[in-house]
């Protein structure tokens, strides 16, 4: 003999319990005869307990309903499981299966493998632990059997025996340690001692042309049911067996059970039993259904046939076979009372619950990936519920410069979900860099490391679900001239690959320490209508600014008045700042803290962008509440700070139609001539001037009495008129 057990982790134990007891010990033994089951006779049928199987699959994708869609909401939600023929010995008995096809609008169907019974029920999902545990499971539980015994009262299972099954799931997810709780509710009908009056296996008991009789209208059954009912099958039929004509057809009621016996005919309950042994549980309702269906007061007991399906029959069967099933008889008395066994408890009378780690079967990188979005996520349950986050999480994103802005800015961006991150940076790690630039570490320093390539490795590293990239490259600049060929050829090479980056971005962050290092990334955007955000810090002021549309895409009704990109204040064209330079002018020298600040502004620009319709196009105005909104508020164009004053203003700034980049000469200009046009604006450090009229508008203007100061690259160069 062997006794089974079933273990918390849903493994069968043919060796020893592990300590759930009796109420999960197989409540049956078995002797074996070669391939004969027999049932001890001296004592009352047994019933082999249904058991919850809820897969892991079935966990991880409820845990993304319950992010993404449910939220707060606890209301019951409807689910099924299944269950089948055991496939194998060593399969789990009695198991009902919960998978994610059971979910709500999953609509996963499978093709082929052995028939299944569905099985309604409900998952009650809580939000807190503590309600988890002092929810009123009796009341949930009385609910849950009310319902069947209404079915049974009012006799509707008799035309919908599933009525009789259903179970719920009380269930408690704790999405940031991934951890899984639930009990599980599967009410049957506490019945009085029923003892075997035959039993065995069918093809023992049954003649020869009974079984094939029955094997043929099972079969009609399993291909209705796979045309009308995707292959899912009814829990139980009975089916008439007519001694003359030797042929068995199922009764479409199962009043027909309560009728006067015919010497001709013989009514069979078939049903899909689960489990291996003694009849599983499911069968007690069934049983408890027809005693309460006895009215005749005549009659207090009824003998009903059953045969046990336990035969491997698949969904597209050919042929049916039942020699392996079981067939018994059983004398059923009137049952005018029902009581219940709901909750499954273990041995000590305290509630069994089940606990899942999900991290245990997750791979590192997935976990990664939930943990990331699950706090962004939960702002969707109360704070931002309209916040698209997938557009944010599909952003591409084109940072140049990997410097202090670059790595703070590609941090930032990480924080809210953004997986695309590509960096353009020509300079190599220096020891100065690990304190202040946040992707780099004293171990990259002296070993001529390009900043690019290591920020998009940390980036990675930090973040294994992030696609990044970086390309070592000089950005062809105004006012650094081109004197070689080879100098031509690689700024050309560049100049192409520049475009080709911008094009593929979505948006374009210019994060570089030099003014003119600017100028082309912000015409390309304008061109090909990025979102372009620009980040300056001085010694202790910052701006970050976001560039307007282009001229021929601007809607003056839908956009407001154009914004200005970050040259739009100047009157001079951007040279080389390097020339003829200390190296406090040539290094930025700003306080810490602004790099921080302006790194995190640029990324919420970016989002609030994002989430809205106009996307680059949002109005804008020096009052907020006059500007477009976003779930998260107003958008300014402007975000100036100053640390020596403690003072951050949103302003607005107009496009200027002489802007040395926006105008509508220097866009047209690049667009249509490329790099012969760019060529001269490198070689020429007036020739931007002159095209735009900035050259001949300065000779027209009485400069007496006017200063023009210059100041840090944080602000733009204006003139200050006395």
């Amino acid at each position: 003999c062997f006794f089974f057990f079933q273990a918390e982790d849903g493994i069968r134990d043919v060796e020893r319990s592990r300590g759930l007891g009796d109420v999960y010990k197989r409540q049956y033994q078995r002797r074996v005869h070669g391939d004969s089951i027999q049932f001890r006779m001296s004592k009352d049928i047994s019933f082999d307990p249904i058991m919850p199987f809820a897969d892991i699959t079935f966990w991880q994708e409820f845990s993304r309903i319950k992010l993404d869609k449910l939220k707060l909401d606890d209301k019951p939600v409807p689910i099924f499981g299944t269950y089948t023929i055991p496939a194998s010995k060593s399969s789990k008995s009695s198991s009902l299966a919960i998978t994610e096809a059971g979910l709500p609008d999953m609509h996963i169907s499978t093709l082929g493998g052995i028939v299944e019974v569905k099985v309604k029920g409900d998952l009650l999902n809580t939000n807190t632990l503590e309600e988890y545990i002092k929810i009123d499971k009796k009341a949930y539980a009385n609910k849950l059997a009310l319902n069947i015994e209404e079915a049974i009262s009012k006799g509707s299972w008799i035309d919908n025996p599933s009525s009789l099954l259903q179970f719920l799931m009380l269930v408690y997810v704790d999405l940031k340690q991934s951890i899984v709780k639930y009990n599980f509710c599967f009410p049957t009908i506490k019945l009085p001692s029923i003892a075997f009056q035959k039993s065995g296996k069918a093809e023992k008991g049954l003649e020869k042309d009974v079984i094939h009789a029955l094997e043929i209208e099972i079969q009609k059954i399993m291909k209705e049911s796979n045309l009308k009912k995707q292959g899912f099958v009814d829990p139980i039929w009975l089916i008439e067996y007519n001694n003359k004509t030797k042929e068995a057809k199922v009764c479409q009621s199962f009043k027909e059970i309560y009728a006067e016996p015919v010497p001709d005919k013989h009514f069979y309950v078939v049903y899909v039993d689960p489990a291996k042994g003694y009849p599983s549980a499911i069968l007690k309702n069934f049983i408890g259904a027809i005693g309460a269906g006895l009215q005749d007061p005549k009659k207090d007991k009824i003998t009903v046939s059953f045969i046990s399906i336990r035969d491997k029959i698949p969904k597209e069967c050919e042929k049916v076979e039942i020699k392996d099933s079981l067939y018994f008889e059983l004398s059923i008395g009137k049952i005018e009372k029902f009581e219940w066994d709901t909750w499954i408890m273990k041995d000590n009378d305290t509630l069994y619950e089940c606990v899942i780690d999900l991290k245990q079967v997750m791979d590192r990188n997935v976990l990664a990936e939930n943990a990331v979005d699950l706090n962004l996520k939960l702002m969707k349950w109360r704070l931002v519920p309209d916040i698209d986050l997938d557009i944010v999480r599909n952003c591409k994103c084109l940072l140049v410069g990997a410097g202090s802005l670059g790595c703070q800015v590609g941090r930032n961006l990480l924080s809210w979900g953004v997986r695309n991150i590509t960096f353009i940076d020509n300079g190599k790690i220096s020891y100065s860099n690990p304190v202040r630039q946040c992707l780099f570490e004293f171990e990259d320093c002296g070993i001529e490391r390009f900043k690019a390539v290591a920020a998009a490795e940390k980036i990675k590293k930090i973040f294994p679900a992030a696609n990044t990239a970086s390309y070592v490259m000089s950005i062809p600049m105004p006012g650094h001239p081109v004197e070689t060929k080879e100098a031509l050829e690689e700024a050309k090479v560049s100049y192409e690959k520049l475009e080709a980056l911008i094009k593929e971005n979505d948006a374009v962050f210019l994060l570089t320490d030099s003014r003119e290092s600017r100028w082309l990334p912000t015409v390309l955007a304008q061109i090909h209508n990025k979102i372009c955000i620009t980040a300056a810090l001085g010694f202790d002021t910052f701006v970050v600014l976001r560039h307007g549309l282009r001229f021929d895409l601007h809607d003056p009704i839908k956009n407001g008045e154009r914004l200005g990109c970050y040259f739009c204040g100047d009157i001079v064209a951007p040279t080389n700042s390097t020339k003829d330079r200390t190296l406090d002018q040539q290094c930025t020298v700003s306080r810490p803290a602004l790099c921080s600040m302006a790194s995190a502004l640029c990324a919420e620009l970016l989002v609030s962008l994002l989430n809205t319709a106009e996307k680059q196009g949002a109005k804008s105005s020096e009052k907020l509440e006059c500007c477009d909104k976003s779930p998260l508020g107003p958008i300014p164009q402007q975000i100036r700070g100053d640390l020596s004053s403690w003072n951050i203003n949103c302003l607005m700034g107009q496009s200027f139609a002489s802007c040395v980049a926006c105008s509508k000469i220097v866009v047209t200009e690049l667009m249509q001539k490329k790099f012969d046009f760019l060529l001269p604006v490198l070689n020429k450090g007036d020739y931007l001037e002159d095209i735009t009229g900035i050259t001949e508008m300065m000779k027209q203007i009485d400069m007496k009495g006017v200063d023009i100061i210059e100041i840090d690259d944080s602000q733009s160069q204006h003139i200050n008129m006395k």
